[in-house]
C-alpha cells in the first residue's frame, strides 16, 4: 500500500468518526432546542435509550470492580523496623536475611557490601516501582530486597 493510499484511508476513517459525532451533536441540539420540558425530556430519553452502556464483566462483583487499583491496607505501610540477630558481615547477590519478626528477605540485585554489624536494627522500606530496600542502622549501605517468607 502506497503512502498516498494510506493517507487517504486514514482521512476517510477520520471523516467517518467526525460525521458520527456531528450526527450525535445535531440530535442533542435538536432536543435542547425544544421548549416543552416534557418533550425535551422524552427526546433526551430516546437518545439515551439508543446509547451503548458499558456493562460490568460477568463474574466480577461491583465491589471488586470499584476497588480495582485502589491501595489496600497492606500497601499503606511504608516501612517496618526489626532486627537481625547475630553478626552481619555484608551481603552479595541472593543473600538472605532473617529478621527477628520472622520475615525472610533476599537481596534481589547484584549488589554487594562488606559490613561488620552485631545484631543490627534494620528498616525495610518501600522503594520505587514496588521494590523494597533494607537499611542497616549504623551504616549507609542499603540492599534492594524482595520478601521470601
Amino acid at each position: 500500500m502506497t503512502p498516498r493510499i494510506r493517507t487517504l484511508v486514514g482521512l476517510a476513517l477520520c471523516w467517518g468518526a467526525a460525521a458520527q459525532a456531528q450526527v450525535a451533536d445535531s440530535e442533542l441540539l435538536r432536543c435542547a432546542s425544544l421548549s416543552d420540558p416534557a418533550a425535551r425530556l422524552a427526546c433526551f430519553d430516546e437518545l439515551a435509550a439508543g446509547a451503548k452502556v458499558r456493562q460490568t464483566p460477568q463474574g466480577r462483583s461491583a465491589a471488586i470492580v470499584a476497588a480495582f487499583g485502589a491501595p489496600t491496607a497492606a500497601d499503606q505501610t511504608q516501612s517496618i523496623d526489626s532486627e537481625i540477630e547475630g553478626l552481619v558481615e555484608g551481603w552479595g547477590p541472593n543473600t538472605q536475611f532473617r529478621l527477628k519478626n520472622g520475615q525472610v528477605w533476599r537481596v534481589s540485585d547484584n549488589s554487594s557490601a562488606t559490613l561488620y554489624l552485631k545484631s543490627p536494627k534494620v528498616t525495610v522500606r518501600r522503594g520505587a516501582l514496588g521494590s523494597f530496600l533494607l537499611e542497616f542502622e549504623g551504616s549507609k549501605e542499603t540492599a534492594r530486597v524482595r520478601r521470601v517468607q
